[in-house]
């Protein structure tokens, strides 16, 4: 019932490449570029810079950098594209022409990130890279929702 209920909402808000729900219920929050010690610097965990979510928006990046947990069973999710419809939809406005039609209105994220404060919370926290703080405490990000796996999604992308 409940995967019917989501597959009805997915559709209400226009997901088009649906992929494999990895997850109802995570924590969105978002972290930013910063020398602190509770942000981390300016690279992700590969030593890439990190890409905020402004810059997808405005279509300077490829992908949004996320940060979650690693540990266990979940390091195979690093590196990993997914999708998170609730912000494609709270996003849109924001979207330039040029992304919306080549990402077909989709942002797409890729776990590169991580910290303490993810060790063993598996699903249930994750952190987008957002352009500054005043952008981490945006309501429309700071929220609870569905994560849908877009490696699919991702290689259907021209490049």
């Amino acid at each position: 019932m409940i995967k019917i209920f989501l597959l009805v909402l997915l559709f209400q808000i226009g997901w088009t490449q649906t992929g494999k729900v990895l997850s109802q219920e995570t924590k969105l929050t978002g972290y930013y570029p910063d020398h602190s010690v509770l942000e981390g610097g300016f690279k992700d965990r590969y030593g890439q810079k990190l890409n905020t979510l402004q810059e997808f928006l405005a279509g300077e990046v490829p992908y949004v950098s996320l940060a979650m947990d690693y540990k266990k069973n979940m390091s195979k999710y690093m590196k990993t594209y997914f999708c998170i419809p609730q912000l494609d939809k709270n996003y849109a406005k924001d979207m330039s022409k040029a992304v919306k039609k080549k990402y077909k209105g989709h942002i797409l994220f890729k776990a590169v990130d991580t910290g303490q404060a993810f060790i063993n919370k598996k699903w249930k926290k994750m952190d987008i890279c957002v352009k500054d703080k005043k952008a981490s405490f945006d309501e429309r990000l700071n929220i609870k929702t569905s994560i849908l796996d877009c490696n699919q999604f991702a290689k259907s992308i021209k490049k």
